[in-house]
């Protein structure tokens, strides 16, 4: 998290407070929106284009203006072809499984709300052992794991519960969460020495509360994915920078310079073209071509900030 942002984290389970007030853009609204004082947008209902489950998707947490905002993927930014407010309550991470799911991260209401692939009505919402999520994946069995910044635990849900069976204490703050294709759970996660947050990264035993520290340490962790070859891309908020470790690393074997943003939270397209990165500084998702970190766009168009970011189909496990 931005370290402007870090106590806000504790943070956005009371930034349904800030929906009022929040600065933002009231023209060219799309279907089931209202301006709402302040320059904040009000969600009425949520909509979706009826192409929209044809195309390739960009869902983008909008925690001020409490929706999800859903995009075309391969466009400069595009005007949103969908909203999700069922169930929305400050939407920080998110999450696409192999089936199209989307997965949402409300620290407002303390839950984590399950949409099916072209619904705008959740299907499940979990609320049992969390408070105020921060972010969420899914392993390819729908074990579900949900990050909780401000009390500095991960819970792990078996697939089709709604109690957690695993409950990860050893892991101060974490940020972004990532699956491997083993099941195993990755988080990116912070400590605070004292005068700034150092990122660090642990890899967890399937379903179980015994993680390793992977020996990574660099500035305020946000963001963490992992590519086909099994490298893990991490945000480093601090120098504004995305690094990327090969495995078993602890030095990046490339870095991508995002020098004037946050680098939040982030996603991979399914073709592993393009990084899709949440910049909480500057309210929007910027996007870059993977292998030579070259800024190729934004999104902005309808949105008053940017939590977290998603795409379907979304990038394979890592290895």
């Amino acid at each position: 998290m931005s370290p402007k942002f870090f106590n806000a984290v504790t943070i956005a389970v009371a930034l349904s407070a800030l929906l009022i007030g929040c600065a933002g853009s009231t023209t060219s609204l799309p279907p089931g929106q209202l301006p709402a004082t302040g320059g904040a947008v009000r969600h009425r209902h949520g909509w979706l284009s009826p192409d929209a489950g044809s195309k390739r998707l960009v869902y983008v947490s909008d925690d001020y203006g409490n929706a999800i905002e859903i995009y075309p993927q391969g466009k400069n930014n595009p005007s949103p072809i969908g909203t999700i407010t069922d169930g929305i309550s400050g939407p920080l991470g998110t999450f696409v499984d192999s089936n199209g799911t989307l997965y949402v991260a409300n620290s407002g209401n303390g839950t984590v709300t399950e949409y099916p692939h072209g619904s705008t009505t959740p299907s499940v919402t979990l609320s049992n052992g969390i408070s105020g999520p921060i972010s969420v994946a899914v392993d390819r069995d729908g074990n579900v794991a949900v990050g909780e910044f401000a009390s500095g635990e991960i819970v792990e849900f078996p697939a089709g519960s709604t109690s957690p069976s695993v409950t990860i204490t050893l892991l101060s703050r974490p940020e972004q969460l990532a699956f491997d294709k083993e099941r195993h759970l990755y988080a990116a996660w912070n400590e605070n020495p004292g005068s700034q947050l150092v990122g660090q990264v642990s890899k967890c035993k399937r379903m179980q509360a015994v993680c390793v520290d992977q020996g990574i340490s660099e500035g305020q962790s946000g963001g963490l994915v992992i590519d086909q070859s099994g490298n893990l891309v991490l945000g480093d908020q601090t120098h504004q920078a995305i690094n990327v470790f090969a495995p078993g690393g602890t030095t990046p074997i490339r870095t991508i310079d995002v020098s004037g943003r946050a680098p939040y939270k982030f996603a991979l397209d399914r073709a592993q073209t393009t990084l899709y990165m949440a910049d909480i500084d500057n309210n929007v998702v910027a996007t870059y071509d993977y292998t030579s970190g070259t800024p190729t766009g934004t999104i902005s168009s309808g949105l008053i900030s940017a939590w977290g970011v998603s795409v379907y189909p979304a990038a394979q496990y890592g290895p």
